[in-house]
């Protein structure tokens, strides 16, 4: 038998330039404010609608979840990091099934960190990094590009390396409703 090394449990993101136009009352809101949950707001109903858009497809597509699911925003929040400003905490959301960050404003510089999460046993000395041993990606950033990725996923923004404009990104997280399976989940046998 030939020698197999499988891939268990990868870690999805999905990203996607949707390159969003808004107009002048949204961007002010945007850009002077820390308003909490705005995606409420009817002014900005065709943004949330867009996200909520390509949320079903990487629902649907990507992971392959049924679409009796329906998913929603639960939270929303606007991120502002200055010129002179170090970077957030890198976090994660216990509290939702997906987090979401659509670059608004950006320069090529930008990063976003993906940590991986939970315990691991030992951290051996590597020759290469692979999919198999790294414990962080990054992606670079572009401006309009949307991330969606599980929310247990350890995330944060990179320090900002240039004296362009504040980096503005909004964040939002998705919970899931009518999620329960009424059948013994099946395996995947290997």
């Amino acid at each position: 038998m030939k020698e197999i090394i499988y891939s268990l449990f990868p870690t999805p993101v999905y990203r996607s330039n949707i390159d969003l136009k808004f107009n002048n009352k949204q961007k002010k809101i945007i850009e002077d404010a820390y308003q909490s949950n705005f995606l409420d707001n009817r002014m900005f109903k065709d943004i949330k609608n867009m996200f909520e858009k390509h949320i079903n497809i990487f629902l649907t597509e990507g992971l392959l979840i049924d679409k009796q699911v329906k998913p929603f925003i639960t939270q929303s929040w606007i991120e502002k990091i200055g010129i002179t400003q170090a970077c957030f905490d890198a976090q994660d959301h216990c509290n939702s099934y997906l987090t979401g960050i659509y670059l608004y404003q950006c320069d090529s510089t930008d990063q976003t960190f993906f940590m991986r999460y939970g315990y691991e046993q030992l951290r051996v000395r590597n020759k290469g990094t692979n999919s198999f041993n790294c414990a962080s990606y990054y992606l670079n950033n572009k401006q309009g590009e949307l991330y969606l990725f599980p929310s247990n996923v350890i995330h944060t923004q990179s320090e900002r390396k240039t004296p362009a404009a504040d980096k503005i990104s909004i964040h939002f997280n998705v919970f899931v409703d009518n999620f329960l399976q009424r059948k013994t989940p099946g395996l995947q046998y290997v």
